[in-house]
């Protein structure tokens, strides 16, 4: 029988990894992007992500898998909408 010793990375760990955001790797495992595993059935149990899994993505992709995960993530997201400056509006209860 052999003894298999798989390494993880945690989500943090990927995200400064790839230079992205964090919200970004769960997007990406949320959506099937990335393959994941819980450490337990609790959905706010965290996840581990297989190195050998990134390491095929990688080579398979190189550096256009985190240019599609950005865009992608940009796509669904929708351009951000910068905040609106009232001009001219004084306050209640001042003359």
């Amino acid at each position: 029988m052999t003894n298999k010793k798989f390494e993880f990375y945690t989500v943090a760990e990927l995200a400064v990894v790839l230079k992205v955001h964090v919200n970004t790797i769960y997007h990406a495992v949320r959506v099937g992007r990335i393959n994941a595993l819980r450490v337990s059935n609790s959905k706010k149990a965290p996840i581990r992500i297989l190195k050998s899994e990134i390491e095929r993505m990688m080579a398979y992709d190189g550096d256009k898998l985190i240019d599609r995960m950005v865009q992608q993530r940009i796509k669904e997201r929708g351009p951000r909408k910068a905040p609106s400056i009232a001009t001219g509006v004084e306050k209640k209860g001042t003359s």
